[in-house]
């Protein structure tokens, strides 16, 4: 599994750096933000654009 951390990080990077992952042929990714906007709109979308299921969780507070 190939995992992404991109805590911490503003929009675009959490999208560029789950775009690489999804690129280098692994079958499961896990991506982590603490970016709502990029949970719900970007990284999903990205999945689904690209034919990847793609869920988002948000983790406790």
């Amino acid at each position: 599994m190939k995992k992404v951390d991109a805590r911490g990080l503003s929009c675009p990077e959490p999208v560029i750096r789950a775009k690489n992952a999804m690129e280098s042929g692994d079958k499961e990714y896990e991506i982590l933000v603490d970016n709502v906007v990029a949970i719900k709109r970007e990284c999903i979308q990205i999945c689904n654009t690209s034919g990847i299921s793609g869920t988002g969780n948000r983790a406790g507070r």
